[in-house]
């Protein structure tokens, strides 16, 4: 055991007389070779420069538009736009489809219901069956203690 203590000692004090007395120190220059960035630099340099609009620089502009054109034209016009009766066409297709897929569900859940019915009925079958079997055997006789079963039915 003091031979272990020995050698630790020894180890540790090796190590601190050659930190301080052989060491060379680290160059400083491989700190300087990093370049440091923040986000703050990165938002100051393409900060665009928020413009103010008011109420009263929207009431001055002007439009391009002619209005005469707008009041010339029949809203009403009872002709059908053709891009109006396409809408249409595909609408209608849309509701054939949605009445055939009720449709199609209605039959899957009948399908449903006959098989759970089907079930229902072979469970009174096999019911009825094991209810006959139970009480249509019945014993006979015992001779030298074997039993002797006969059916009833």
């Amino acid at each position: 055991m003091s031979i272990i203590l020995g050698v630790y000692a020894v180890y540790y004090s090796i190590n601190i007389v050659y930190d301080l007395f052989f060491r060379k120190e680290k160059d400083s220059k491989e700190d300087e070779n990093f370049d440091e960035f923040s986000l703050a630099d990165f938002a100051d340099q393409d900060k665009v420069k928020i413009k103010e609009i008011a109420i009263d620089d929207v009431e001055d502009l002007s439009n391009p538009i002619d209005k005469d054109k707008y009041i010339q034209e029949d809203y009403f016009n009872n002709e059908i736009d053709p891009n109006i009766a396409e809408l249409q066409r595909k609408y209608e297709e849309e509701q054939e489809l949605h009445f055939l897929d009720k449709r199609i569900e209605k039959s899957e859940n009948n399908i449903k219901e006959k098989i759970r019915i089907v079930r229902e009925e072979n469970e009174k079958r096999f019911k009825k069956i094991m209810q006959m079997a139970e009480s249509s055997i019945q014993v006979i006789k015992t001779i030298e203690g074997q039993k002797i079963y006969q059916s009833v039915m």
